[in-house]
């Protein structure tokens, strides 16, 4: 079906650059993200003119640069059709574009996009306005999962269960592991414990909008003394999360609001605090490298939870053991890609988000079978 004809522009084979085209009428197209790749040289995903021309709608899973990053790029290259998005994601990427489909998790019903297609959605559990999609067309569907964990402690998840899709494009992130968020947040635990026990400070460089919740509500949970400090780009963008309550699980808005009003930056300022969560991932900036490097010169531990940008700082901690770096359940692992595929019913998937090219095959009562690239 739409395996011959899908078009990659990035993210299989990477992690990062996610962009996917699906043809689905007369020649016309709906591509699935339009991210950047921050770590390359060349970051964005090469689309020609005639393709961008031809792409119908845009269905964009969140609002973090390796999904969104080059959305202006093609607008500014000719894209005219219609961007479907969360409202939360439009904002947070800070996107300006007149013609926006607000997608609704929490609808009942799938939308209808014209005659040609349709499509439903629900929160991927990865950040605020992650969705993953389910597209229809002629009676053919696709699912997109966007960057999809089933497990959170502190975003919204809606499960993908029970479903049936010709064509699959899964995240699988992690795939030399076959553990869960609870098995790989655990070893998180295994170095921050014994860190704090032995009164060393943990600094842990995260994006502004992501997983930094995630890890507040871990530390909480299993050290709920622990004094946790933040630079004012963290603790700004804690408080914006809290605006938008449907993204979030029972009770965690209340938690975000609690740590706020422990004044976490004036801990930074006035040098009190145990954990230090620093909005910079990659530590690009001037003062967040040096809040490291103090910590270091003291002792500290620096964990790394995410991506590594060749080059930068963050790979000359790593290279001289400086720092030590942890898979964070942010994504999926391969255990559970593979419980996905039980769950649902996808003919033809294509794990992307990790350096592998891969198809899975997939038949009624038989399993998976697995080719790689």
């Amino acid at each position: 079906m739409y395996m011959d004809r899908l078009i990659v522009k990035g993210g299989y084979g990477e992690h990062g650059r996610s962009c996917f085209l699906v043809p689905f009428a007369q020649g016309r197209y709906y591509m699935l993200d339009c991210g950047i790749m921050d770590t390359d040289e060349n970051p964005w995903p090469e689309v020609e003119t005639e393709l961008l021309e031809r792409t119908e709608y845009l269905f964009l899973s969140h609002c973090h640069k390796d999904h969104s990053g080059a959305f202006s790029r093609l607008v500014s290259r000719g894209f005219r059709g219609w961007l479907v998005a969360a409202g939360a994601t439009v904002e947070l990427a800070g996107i300006c574009y007149n013609k926006v489909i607000q997608a609704d998790p929490l609808s009942a019903w799938p939308m209808g996009l014209g005659r040609e297609l349709h499509f439903s959605c629900g929160r991927s559990g990865h950040c605020v306005g992650g969705l993953w999609f389910h597209i229809w067309d002629s009676g053919k569907s696709c699912f997109y999962s966007g960057d999809y964990q089933p497990g959170p402690l502190a975003f919204a998840v809606d499960q993908v269960k029970g479903r049936r899709a010709d064509l699959a494009i899964v995240d699988c992130a992690h795939p030399d592991t076959q553990e869960d968020a609870r098995a790989l947040r655990s070893r998180i635990l295994e170095w921050i414990g014994p860190c704090l026990a032995a009164g060393r400070r943990v600094v842990l460089p995260l994006p502004r909008y992501g997983r930094g919740l995630e890890l507040i509500a871990l530390i909480k949970e299993n050290f709920p003394q622990v004094a946790i400090a933040a630079d004012q780009g963290f603790a700004a963008a804690a408080e914006q999360m809290c605006g938008y309550g449907q993204w979030l699980r029972a009770g965690k808005e209340e938690q975000i609001r609690a740590f706020l009003e422990e004044q976490p930056e004036e801990r930074l300022e006035r040098d009190r605090y145990d954990v230090l969560l620093l909005g910079d991932a990659h530590l690009e900036q001037e003062r967040c490298r040096s809040l490291a490097e103090r910590e270091l010169a003291r002792r500290g531990l620096v964990i790394i939870t995410g991506r590594v940008k060749p080059g930068g700082f963050v790979q000359t901690l790593l290279d001289g053991k400086r720092a030590v770096r942890a898979h964070f359940p942010h994504h999926q692992s391969m255990g559970d890609f593979m419980a996905l595929l039980e769950q649902n019913d996808f003919q033809t998937v294509v794990p992307f988000h990790n350096g592998r090219q891969e198809l899975y095959f997939q038949a009624a009562g038989i399993g998976s079978k697995r080719e790689s690239g």
